[in-house]
C-alpha cells in the first residue's frame, strides 16, 4: 500500500510494457536490459524474443563479415536475449546464445551454472 491506495496488477497493457521495451531495445540496450528482468511477466515473451533475436542475428554476422561492431552492443543484446529465451524455457537457445558472446570483464558465461540454476540435468 502506498499513500492509502492500494496496487493490484499491472498499471498497463501487456502491449505497452512490449513497446517500452522494444523503443529501449533500440534506443538503450542497458535499459532494456534492466527492463525485461523488471517488467519479467507483463510482456508477451515471444514478440520481443523475436525483435531481439533478428537483431542478434544482423549484429553476428555484421560481427562475421568484418564490420566494425561494438563488442559491448554484441555482448549486451546476447545476454538479453538469452534470458529471454530462459523465461520462455527455451534454454537450449539462451545456452547456445550465452556461449557466443563474452561476458562484460571479456570472460565466458558460466552456462554449466546456468544449467544447475535451472535444473536442466537430465534425470
Amino acid at each position: 500500500m502506498k499513500n492509502g491506495t492500494r496496487t493490484v496488477g499491472p498499471k498497463l497493457s501487456e502491449e505497452m510494457y512490449a513497446l517500452v521495451l522494444n523503443a529501449c531495445l533500440f534506443h538503450d540496450l542497458n535499459m532494456f536490459s534492466t527492463y525485461i528482468d523488471a517488467y519479467v511477466g507483463l510482456y508477451k515473451y515471444g514478440p520481443i524474443t523475436l525483435v531481439a533475436s533478428d537483431k542478434f542475428r544482423t549484429i553476428t554476422r555484421a560481427k562475421e563479415r568484418g564490420e566494425n561492431v561494438r563488442e559491448w552492443i554484441h555482448m549486451k543484446l546476447g545476454t538479453a536475449l538469452a534470458k529471454l529465451y530462459g523465461y520462455q524455457g527455451n534454454h537450449e537457445s539462451a545456452v547456445e546464445v550465452l556461449m557466443s558472446v563474452p561476458t562484460e570483464d571479456g570472460g565466458i558465461h558460466d552456462v554449466i551454472m546456468y544449467i544447475k540454476e535451472h535444473n536442466l540435468y537430465p534425470k
